[in-house]
């Protein structure tokens, strides 16, 4: 009788016999039987058990059971067993690739990141791509090997880096064992779900232990602030429909038209199938990011040959999960009537430039629809997709027109699903096509006070949100960036006490902070500096309680709030200009 090695946690088991050939040492040959305890879950050859249970570890407990599933149907077809291991083998194997199981905790993860830093602390840049490799993490983008070594010396970046490799590969590896679609956990894993939730706590609680404060003595605690922010999704929603409606007057002024396109990718990006959520035969394995990696291409290249049509759409782009994960873009654009029929087959080309004759492929892959005035505007066409994908507001569970994998679902958890979906792969949700950029609306609405000229009406256009007196200011939907009248103002940041530039965590130069508004050579400051602290340490060590002592100002590269420019209005910066007490600001990389 054979036991294997130890029974997990997951699965339930039972006592099976199997008829095992046995070679005795004078050549005659025999059937042994032979009795084992394997999970009840899995059927298969008694050679492979010690392997599958093996490649069953590394994926967590309340997966396993339907792991062994999927194997078994594997397994079951013509010539499956190969077929079944090396798909098993190829999990454990991604599995493995994190050095940490995939259901890791918070604590787990920390633990980790202060055992990689400390063991790091002496060593050079070498161990560290060393290391880097040994956990199948890119090398962060640096100037030189010191920024290198100061990044893998550091705790809290290598929690980033391991919380972000263990989401992202139990997400990918939850999708090929089949975990993730309508009839099971829709758009991520309910494991996925619940890391958001508990991140977003810890996350609540820093937020509402934390004060910012000015140079004036001002104070507004943290949590408040970000509340008032577009971090706030009923703030986001609101802003994405203004910038939406505000497009479709200025493309009604204009005599153009808008069209709604779809785009996805082929068969192979798909773990299974829509409508019975059974595994897709055609899927290779391909991650989310991968996927949105080919559409993203496809686009590039749609953009490339629109430039030399001279055709310039403008408008939003949405990126939202099918039912297993898989994006799709949804697009809503405004072009001359004119140049339609030239945009569609363009978009159609590079769509099926990949798998053109894979069956589904010409009805499915782009799809494309007239917005129709008479039936509904542009902007109502798009509005539920920017709620799906931020709060659910205004939706309904019984809407005939939503799709099948959210009928009968709360609204409210379809978005959580989706945002949590876009928060573990990285994924931009929404995107601006064209027109002029956002960070100048932002900007432009924290200006105080009248002005004269272009900026006083893009300043107004803001204040009003009034995207289409905005766009109409900047000189209409269309230009490239370089052209645009008006343009944040970023700038680089010194410290006076020591002469020396601000630098970032890294002792590396800090990137260019937003300042103010530019235009027409002169630059119009929009923020104060102010220090984000602890609740507790108020009054010792703040701004208004250096000040007072007659100490250097602390400084903080954080700079959420609003406040009045130390300056009294535009200037003009040559060189550098002393912005606030211990700081000074200059246009140029010295």
């Amino acid at each position: 009788m054979h036991a294997l090695p130890a029974e997990l946690i997951g699965l339930e088991y039972r006592w099976t016999s199997f008829q095992v050939p046995y070679i005795w040492p004078d050549g005659r040959t025999s059937v042994e039987s032979s009795l084992r305890r394997v999970p009840t879950t899995l059927e298969t050859h008694p050679d492979d058990l010690d392997f599958v249970h093996a490649c069953l570890r590394w994926v967590p407990a309340e997966w396993r059971k339907p792991l062994t599933r999927s194997y078994t149907r594997i397994a079951k077809r013509s010539g499956g067993r190969a077929e079944a291991n090396r798909w098993l083998g190829d999990l454990a194997e991604q599995a493995r690739q994190s050095r940490l199981c995939l259901a890791s905790d918070e604590d787990a993860i920390r633990g980790k990141a202060k055992s990689l830093a400390r063991g790091l602390w002496r060593s050079g840049a070498d161990a560290c791509r060393t290391m880097l490799e040994d956990f199948h993490i890119k090398e962060p983008k640096v100037s030189g090997e010191e920024g290198l070594v100061a990044r893998c010396r550091d705790e809290r970046w290598w929690r980033r880096q391991l919380r972000k490799m263990v989401n992202r590969t139990a997400e990918n590896v939850g999708r090929q064992i089949g975990l993730v679609h309508k009839r099971a956990q829709l758009y991520v894993t309910d494991s996925a779900l619940r890391r958001r939730r508990q991140q977003q706590i810890r996350n609540q609680a820093i937020l509402s232990s934390m004060v910012a404060v000015s140079e004036e003595g001002q104070e507004f605690d943290l949590d408040e602030l970000i509340e008032a922010s577009i971090a706030n999704p009923a703030n986001r929603r609101a802003e994405l429909m203004v910038r939406a409606r505000g497009f479709e007057v200025v493309a009604d002024d204009l005599g153009h038209v808008g069209d709604f396109w779809t785009i996805t990718a082929p068969s192979r990006f798909h773990a299974v199938h829509s409508r019975s959520g059974q595994r897709n035969e055609a899927f290779d394995g391909s991650t989310v990011r991968e996927a949105h990696d080919h559409i993203k291409t496809v686009w590039a290249r749609i953009r490339a040959a629109f430039q030399r049509q001279g055709i310039s759409p403008y408008g939003f782009r949405v990126v939202e999960p099918h039912h297993d994960g898989t994006p799709h873009w949804h697009l809503l654009v405004f072009l001359p009537p004119e140049q339609l029929e030239t945009a569609r087959r363009i978009v159609r080309h590079y769509a099926l430039e990949d798998s053109p004759d894979e069956p589904g492929a010409n009805r499915h892959r782009c799809t494309f629809k007239r917005i129709d005035k008479s039936r509904g505007s542009a902007t109502g066409y798009i509005a539920k997709y920017i709620a799906k994908n931020i709060d659910g507001f205004a939706l309904r569970s019984d809407d005939p027109k939503a799709p099948d994998e959210v009928l009968g679902k709360q609204p409210e958890t379809v978005a959580e699903r989706v945002v949590t979906w876009a928060s573990v792969h990285g994924i931009r949700q929404f995107q601006q096509v064209g027109g002029p950029p956002v960070g100048v609306w932002r900007e432009a609405r924290r200006l105080k006070g009248e002005h004269s000229g272009l900026i006083e009406q893009v300043r107004k256009a803001a204040d009003e949100g009034d995207w289409w007196a905005f766009v109409r200011a900047m000189g209409g939907p269309i230009g490239k960036r370089s052209e645009w009248p008006v343009r944040v103002a970023r700038l680089e940041w010194w410290m006076t006490d020591t002469g020396e530039l601000d630098t970032n965590r890294y002792q590396e130069p800090a990137a260019l902070r937003p300042f103010g508004l530019e235009y027409d050579g002169v630059t119009i400051p929009t923020r104060g500096v102010w220090e984000v602290v602890p609740k507790r340490d108020l009054g010792v060590g703040s701004l208004g309680a250096a000040a007072t002592a007659g100490n250097p100002r602390p400084w903080s590269s954080v700079n959420n709030c609003t406040a009045t420019p130390p300056s009294g209005g535009p200037f003009k910066l040559s060189g550098e200009v002393t912005f606030a007490k211990g700081l000074v600001v200059s246009q140029n990389r010295g």
